[in-house]
């Protein structure tokens, strides 16, 4: 978030085993495997409103990306 405007620089996605963590409670920290950064994987220099506009008519265009 950013500091000053209270809007997202970047979000992300994490995968968590519940089920594995409560089994190893205790012994080590719980995994967390990134499985998507909104700005990386969808190539976008921010969030604004322009880099939306932008990626929602490459997705109109683009059917691979799609």
């Amino acid at each position: 978030m950013h500091g000053k405007y209270h809007v997202p620089l970047d979000f992300q996605v994490y995968l968590f085993d519940v089920e594995k963590a409560n089994r190893n409670a205790g012994q080590s920290e719980p995994d967390m495997e990134l499985v998507f950064d909104f700005k990386r994987d969808l190539d976008l220099i921010d969030l604004s409103p322009s880099s939306h506009a932008l990626l929602s008519d490459k997705l109109l265009h683009e059917e691979t990306l799609a």
